[in-house]
């Protein structure tokens, strides 16, 4: 258990854990972002697709067979569940803290309380 003075710093590094985390997950969004607009640019020139129909399944088909766009897929989805995993690590610092503070209070009403009966 933490003194109550150690939960804000505590704190504060799960939330920057969080940030972090989020930065992570956004950067490889953005990357995903970026293929994808590949594939929009080759579907555009390419002459052998006619219609949206054909277009829609060709960047289906891109989506769904190009590695280097399944693996960034791969790590972006690991990247969100990093960012679930640091923002429950967060919490339950705050929460910690609030049970901390709560049995710091009980004790401060029992010393009182004593306090009291002696008297």
């Amino acid at each position: 258990m933490k003194n109550l003075s150690e939960y804000p710093q505590a704190i504060a590094t799960a939330e920057t854990a969080v940030l972090r985390a989020q930065q992570a997950a956004r950067a490889l969004g953005e990357q995903m972002a970026a293929r994808k607009a590949e594939f929009a640019h080759v579907i555009a020139f390419d002459k052998s697709l006619t219609n949206e129909a054909q277009r829609k399944g060709e960047m289906q088909a891109l989506e769904q067979t190009d590695e280097p766009y399944l693996e960034l897929q791969s790590q972006h989805q690991a990247a969100k569940d990093a960012v679930i995993e640091a923002q429950i690590a967060a919490d339950l610092q705050g929460r910690l803290w609030q049970v901390a503070r709560l049995e710091a209070e009980s004790a401060v009403v029992r010393e009182r309380r004593l306090g009291a009966l002696e008297y």
